[in-house]
């Protein structure tokens, strides 16, 4: 039985490797996730507006006060960034969502190879 299950366990492997390695169709996918859908969502995103020099003079005074400063103002720095980078969530969320639907599905068809 161990050398039935072992032997079932390699068969879906190499099947599985074969739609990832592009040997059988939808591996194609994950890649067309991160080489078209990704990027096109990043483009889409609004960072001219956000890191205006008018916004990025707003957020920095607003978060370090209007002193002058002998080093970068950190605090501002870091709200500009974290704000930023929330921006990034949605598309990436997105994406992985869409490669692990990708997967969900290449493990049914690798299972159902296998048998």
């Amino acid at each position: 039985q161990l050398y039935t299950i072992l032997d079932m366990c390699r068969a879906f492997d190499r099947v599985f490797k074969e739609h990832l390695d592009g040997g059988r169709p939808g591996g194609d996918r994950i890649y067309g996730v991160f080489d078209h859908q990704l990027p096109a969502a990043l483009k889409k995103l609004p960072f001219d507006k956000h890191l205006s020099l008018q916004n990025v003079r707003k957020v920095i005074s607003e978060a370090d006060g209007y002193q002058p400063h002998l080093i970068a103002p950190e605090q501002g720095y870091r709200r500009l960034i974290d704000s930023s980078l929330s921006y990034f969530r949605g598309p990436a969320e997105a994406s992985v969502d869409a490669v692990h639907l990708v997967l969900k599905e290449l493990v049914r068809r690798s299972i159902a190879a296998t048998e």
